[in-house]
């Protein structure tokens, strides 16, 4: 801090802290606070301070702050002495500010031993702005975003949404956060670890669930810190500690109820217009204490998270399947001032999925090109039941965690039928879209038969059920008298699956199959899978070092050693039995359209046991695994204990692997066993924002790679084994810089890797021209590595803050090598692929007042795809979308959304490809009632209907044409019922 903002601390403390103020007492604290106007960071001048204990919020003192400060420098400044104590809080009082409330963790280590026990802290105060509008005077405090030492603070009162927006929305608002297609969040390109509500687990810290059932205007600030991760002392370097994102709720809703329940109803725009429909209920109370959540939702259309998707519109990827779902959850935690903390979730899914898709593909082979036509009609009914719990009894000295107590259930049952044509040539010329039924014709024609390879029908049915459950936990202590740290973690998995599946398989070859002696064949198989696995492990970790080491007068260092060793056993019992029921006297297969696994052992019964003399000996295997690991891993580490800007860490780890597997099939026994050992050495530096890693890691085969095997229970898609696999060996080298300003609230990072490969396992895959048949097995190739650089920028570019600018780049250079060949030679036709890709990200948003704001948002993806092969067509292509999305409030009290993009593609050799599609989806909605109750919304998803139900992928192995047949284009009406039930005054 320079001198002219030098600022002065306490004075004036209740007459208890005064008095320890005199002398040093051995059990005591030197504590100083210095506040800063948060746009300025002009030191503020006079304010009220009173501690907190930090466990039990034990009154410790106020008095009053004051700036003192004489040319040509400070004078003097008071401190406050408190009783020794790990963490404190602060509250803060000063005219034209926020009054602020903040928690101050003071880390043994930093003041154990040290000659004075001493801490400071700042704290950065909110300015009230006043605006006058008129003859109307508005007092509004709405910083957005502010960065608080390593705390990096939004306040969600900044952003006014929609009556009917859910917490997604409001995240997905943040300066530097996004939200990916899989739910996960990003902050400043780093991925958060878990996502907190009131610092507390929420549904075991799994953001898709808080996302979705959350109200946005329940919400008053939400944090992003690094947080201690649970079982572990908080004295953890940095690097060990977890990115978490924590919700703060506002203190008018803690203690009540939320209740909040929504009725869908609408139609496809397009033909047929199928009715759709969606429902949800959510019940929450949080406390000081506790958090309980209950919620549930029906829908059809495709949303497993109904609750937010009805209330604002994303576009539905047209890839999945047409969904039926049913969900509920119920969770409970509860914290006891943070020295017994304890959740628990269950959850339960239903979903029914129906998915129908037509493709066309071309496949590069080393001879000419292969061409294939399928289509296929699948059904899916999955139940999914989930319960876990955790708790953990932290003192000053010892910690009982019990990380995961979980069971879980599953069960899918499905049907499918499907079809599938491979070509020679591409006859039709219209690639990809000819008729199928064209090539199951009684004979076709000419040109087809002479083109054609093969043709395949395929009905199957089936049934897995899966169980299984999971418990870990750790004990951690710290002795009194040198404050070494000692970690015992244990912890144990149990799965169980039984897997059936029936499929009655028709293909016939073309004239080249027939030519060379075959004309195709008929299978009905019926295949039962049952696997059986466990694993436990134990491992104990001691800190024999933890020191410091002053260098000079005003250098002090802190060293650490810490050792561990983990010993764990994995068990897996697998066997596939697999019977040939075509061959079996009396059999009658099911329908071809049958859907019903009833079906399926009627017909089974009508043999008898004879079904079980057409077992196939040369694919029914039974194998059990075994895997003994021991772990080792040491790891010194320093860090500058004035500012903790400067750490350095190197862990010379290794792993010991005796892997044994058993195999029998075909009558005969395999045994084998492998002793490997694997370093995994690694080395760490940062300097303030700016860090640089390097990790060297080996990795085992898989063990099943290693038999020689052949399967062939599939007869177009045979696999073999390798007994002769290597271990792979992989180099990664990284580097991070990030840094936060308050200075227009900038935000930045930058990011660049390295990883190269030896030794890589690839599916080596030949080809056979005459039959269609595919043989894989696995090779080791070098010639594998990828370069990445990344960058991630916002910022506030207007003094008001009503433009902001959030902006991210990645590149990414890699280089590939496999094999594929249509010679009978496996291990021939080598190519090497290099791929470039270049993605940017822009978000501009400009808020002309609260609850108006426009953002401008552009994506462009330029991929260049470049192979060795002497006939490999190099791929060039953009793919880029821009739009609007804008929100306000019009008169009449109606909320209004609207989102237009346009979706483009250019430079692809299939002109097809090339495509625009303008999307546009659009809300309106009205809110009710005295106490805004009631909330009525119209929505519409791809209004004018261009969401193509067509994806195109290009790749260095082929390219391929999907048509799916689901949901993109419809009109819902939502209906919302809010109540808040206040707990009842003393």
């Amino acid at each position: 801090m320079s001198i002219r903002h030098f600022i002065v601390g306490l004075q004036l403390f209740v007459v208890s802290v005064l008095a320890n103020a005199q002398t040093q007492h051995p059990d005591s604290l030197t504590l100083d606070v210095f506040l800063e106007d948060f746009v300025s960071l002009k030191p503020v001048e006079e304010a009220k301070v009173t501690l907190f204990h930090g466990k039990d919020t034990t009154f410790l003192g106020t008095g009053q702050y004051r700036y003192i400060y004489k040319e040509p420098a400070w004078s003097y400044f008071f401190t406050a002495r408190l009783p020794l104590l790990s963490s404190c809080f602060v509250k803060v009082e000063a005219e034209g500010y926020e009054s602020a409330f903040e928690k101050v963790d003071i880390p043994k280590d930093k003041y154990k031993f040290a000659p004075t026990r001493y801490w400071q802290t700042k704290i950065r105060l909110f300015p009230i702005r006043e605006e006058v509008l008129g003859n109307v005077e508005v007092t509004a405090s709405k910083i957005l975003m502010v960065n608080k030492g390593d705390t990096l603070e939004y306040n969600a009162e900044a952003l006014q949404l929609s009556d009917g927006d859910m917490l997604e929305t409001l995240i997905r608002n943040l300066p530097g956060v996004r939200i990916d297609e899989h739910g996960r969040i990003t902050v400043n390109g780093e991925f958060v670890s878990s996502l907190l509500i009131n610092g507390k687990d929420f549904f075991s810290g799994d953001p898709s669930v808080a996302l979705k059932a959350l109200p946005a205007y329940t919400v008053q600030k939400v944090k992003v810190y690094r947080k201690t991760p649970l079982g572990e002392f908080e004295d953890v370097s940095r690097e060990q500690k977890d990115l978490v994102m924590d919700v703060g709720l506002k203190r008018k809703y803690m203690g009540s109820w939320l209740l909040e329940a929504t009725l869908s109803g609408g139609a496809e725009t397009s033909a047929p217009a199928t009715g759709l429909y969606a429902g949800s209920l959510s019940l929450m109370r949080y406390t000081d204490r506790s958090n309980i959540a209950l919620f549930g939702n029906v829908n059809n259309i495709n949303d497993l998270w109904a609750t937010t998707q009805m209330g604002t519109i994303w576009a539905i990827n047209p890839d999945m399947e047409w969904n039926k779902v049913q969900i509920g959850g119920l969770g409970f935690s509860f914290d006891e001032s943070r020295k017994f903390r304890m959740a628990t979730d269950l959850l339960a899914v239903c979903t029914q999925g129906d998915l129908r898709t037509e493709t066309g593909s071309e496949s590069y082979v080393e001879h000419g090109n292969i061409y294939r036509k399928s289509a296929l009609n699948r059904h899916n009914d999955k139940t999914d039941l989930k319960w876990k719990g955790w708790m953990e009894y932290k003192d000053e000295d010892f910690i009982f965690y019990l990380k995961e107590l979980s069971l879980n259930y599953r069960r899918t049952d499905h049907h499918a039928q499907s079809r599938s044509v491979s070509l020679g040539a591409d006859e039709k010329g219209e690639y990809p879209d000819g008729e199928l039924n064209d090539f199951f014709a009684p004979m076709g024609s000419e040109a087809y038969l002479q083109s054609l390879i093969n043709r395949r029908q395929q009905m199957t049915l089936g049934i897995q059920e899966e169980l299984g459950g999971k418990l870990t936990g750790n004990i951690s202590l710290r002795d009194p008298w040198w404050g070494k740290k000692y970690t015992l973690r244990w912890g144990g998995n149990y799965k169980n699956t039984r897997d059936k599946s029936y499929q009655d398989d028709r293909t016939e070859y073309g004239a080249a199959g027939v030519t060379a002696g075959t004309d195709g064949f008929r299978q009905n198989r019926y295949e039962t899978a049952p696997v059986t696995q466990y694993g436990y492990y134990a491992s104990l970790a001691f800190q024999p070092v933890n020191r410091s080491v002053r260098t000079d007068r005003n250098r002090e260092w802190g060293l650490t050693l810490d050792f561990s060793y983990k010993g764990s056993f994995e068990y897996k019992s697998g066997e596939r039995s697999l019977y040939r029921l075509e061959n079996v006297d009396g059999w009658l297969a099911p329908d071809w359209d049958c859907t019903d696994w009833s079906d399926f052992e009627n017909s089974l019964r009508g043999t008898g046991d004879n079904w079980q003399d057409a077992v196939d000996l040369n694919n029914t295997w039974h194998t059990v695994e075994r895997n003994f690991w021991q772990d080792l891993q040491i790891r010194f580490g320093s860090r500058e204990k004035q500012n903790g800007k400067f750490s350095f860490s190197v862990s010379p780890n290794f792993r010991f692997l005796h892997a044994e597997i058993e195999d029998l099939r075909g009558n005969q026994a395999r045994t084998i066993s492998r002793r490997y050992v694997l370093p995994e050495p690694s080395v760490r530096m940062a300097y303030g924002g700016f860090s640089l890693n390097y990790r060297y890691r080996e990795t085992a085969p898989t063990l099943l790679y290693l038999l020689d095997v052949r399967d062939d229970s599939d007869p177009l898609h045979v696999s073999l084994g390798n007994p002769d696999l290597r271990k792979m060996k992989s180099n990664q080298v990284g580097a991070r810089f990030e840094k936060r300003t308050t200075v227009r609230q900038r935000i930045y990072s930058v990011n660049t890797g390295y990883e190269w490969n030896r030794d890589v396992t690839v599916m080596a895959r030949t080809y056979d021209r005459n039959t269609g048949q595919t043989v894989t097995q696995p090779l080791n190739t070098d010639g594998d590595w990828l370069a990445t650089v990344g960058a991630n920028y916002g910022q506030r570019l207007d003094e008001d803050g009503k433009l902001t600018m959030d902006a991210s780049s990645a590149f990414r250079l890699g280089h590939s090598a496999d094999y594929v060949s249509d010679t009978p030679e496996m291990g021939t036709g080598r190519q090497n692929v290099q791929n470039i890709s270049w993605t940017n990200d822009l978000k501009l948003t400009y808020s002309f007042t609260r609850r108006t704001r426009l953002k401008a948002l552009a994506n462009a993806k330029w991929s260049h795809v470049d192979g060795d092969r002497a006939d490999f067509v190099k791929i060039k292509a953009t793919d880029f979308s821009y739009g609007l999305d804008f929100t306000t409030q019009l008169p009449g009290k109606l909320d209004f959304d609207t989102k237009i993009t346009m979706y483009s593609r250019r430079g692809y050799v299939d002109p097809s490809m090339n495509d625009d599609c303008l999307v546009w989806n659009v809300g309106l909605a009205r809110t009710f009632g005295k106490n805004k109750n009631w909330i009525v919304k119209a929505s519409a998803n791809d209004l004018l209907r261009q969401i193509s139900n067509v994806r195109n992928t290009i790749n260095a192995y082929g390219r391929t044409e999907v048509r799916y047949h689901t949901l993109s284009s419809y009109a819902l009406l939502k209906v919302t019922y809010r109540l808040n039930v206040e707990p009842k005054k003393d």
